[in-house]
């Protein structure tokens, strides 16, 4: 491997794990989601329940008292993981950038440095050698060689 690539590997881009943030809207979702199943279920019973004796699987749960309420709060639930969906688009969009440019500076560094060691140095003395030859040129003419 090339020094490049050693000090790549070397270069200590930490991005961490995954933020806080997003596992929290990962459970709200699943909350939802779970809201949306038992929203659905209930509706499915309640409208089941003039068929079939379910008077005692059926109780009224906060406030839903028939299917169409059941379908609003499953409705309600869906938004909801729809809303958050995008909310945490527009947060990872942020979050990615903010590592990207972390990464980006740790990489620019690390290969700088590689430049440094293998280009500049290296032609800075190439360049200090030729002065100290164009002087010796100079001086070995005498003084009425440099017209």
């Amino acid at each position: 491997a090339t020094s490049l690539d050693v000090a790549i590997g070397r270069s200590q881009v930490k991005l961490g794990g995954v933020p806080w943030w997003a596992r929290a809207i990962q459970a709200l979702q699943w909350l939802l989601l779970l809201g949306v199943v038992a929203a659905g279920l209930y509706a499915v019973a309640h409208a089941l329940e003039s068929r079939v004796d379910l008077a005692f699987v059926v109780p009224q749960i906060a406030g839903v008292r028939d299917a169409g309420s059941a379908v609003l709060v499953a409705v309600g639930c869906l938004l909801g993981g729809i809303v958050l969906g995008v909310l945490s688009r527009f947060l990872a969009r942020i979050a990615g950038q903010s590592r990207a440019k972390k990464a980006e500076a740790a990489l620019r560094l690390s290969i700088s440095r590689v430049a440094e060691e293998q280009v500049l140095q290296p032609v800075e003395g190439v360049l200090a050698e030729y002065a100290m030859y164009r002087e010796g040129l100079l001086a070995a003419r005498g003084p009425e060689g440099s017209r």
